[in-house]
């Protein structure tokens, strides 16, 4: 029964595919300048950078001194940009929550609203817009539960600071990968319960068959 009940335990974990929970930190992601319509690809997932002329982001953040700072390195966006978030292979993910501040201390080029703009695979998307009541030091954001089985995901600065100078640093961004199992593979698990189920009932008919006797 044990055999069986692992068995069965297995099979469902591919099938299902057990979700990796993963922690975009940048501890370790190489220091880069990113310009629009650059990308990179750092702890399984990938960010595009897009907006005006005057967009760029940078990890660390750039800050020399009087900056916000938590400690930690983290990814500074300039000038309006808009960052985005995927996975390479273009599979689903959901996202749960971000720490966000400024970049300058006081500086009135500091995020006050952050957006976050997640699109689905049918083209449709959710959206929500959240307050960032103190720029000068980092503060954890979560996202509400909609954000789930998302092809890609924005982030973008919203009034009051005008949209093509707001500045502002993520770090600890939380995301989900929801693999999907190659048919191939899911099959392969089915045929492994099935020979286990096969062998637990022999074991058990042949058991049986010795106390008859």
């Amino acid at each position: 029964m044990r055999h069986l009940t692992f068995a069965l335990f297995s099979f469902f974990a591919i099938a299902m595919g057990l979700q990796a929970n993963g922690l975009i930190d940048f501890e370790f992601t190489p220091a880069v300048v990113l310009l629009p319509g650059d990308s990179m690809t750092t702890q399984g997932f990938v960010l595009s950078l897009s907006g005006g002329a005057d967009v760029f982001a940078s990890i660390p953040n750039g800050c020399i001194s009087g900056c916000a700072t938590n400690g930690s390195r983290t990814m500074a966006i300039y000038n309006g940009g808009v960052l985005s978030l995927s996975l390479p292979d273009g599979s689903l993910f959901s996202l749960y929550a971000f720490d966000i501040a400024g970049t300058l201390l006081d500086s009135d080029r500091n995020v006050t609203t952050i957006g976050v703009l997640g699109w689905l695979p049918d083209g449709g998307n959710v959206s929500v817009a959240l307050a960032v009541n103190d720029p000068n030091s980092f503060s954890s954001l979560t996202l509400p539960s909609s954000f789930d089985g998302l092809v890609s995901a924005d982030f973008y600065s919203l009034a009051p600071v005008c949209a093509d100078c707001a500045d502002f640093q993520l770090d600890n961004i939380s995301a989900n990968a929801n693999p999907t199992p190659e048919p191939e593979t899911a099959l392969l698990a089915l045929c492994g319960v099935l020979a286990v189920m096969a062998c637990s009932w022999m074991s058990g008919f042949h058991r049986t068959r010795a106390l008859q006797k």
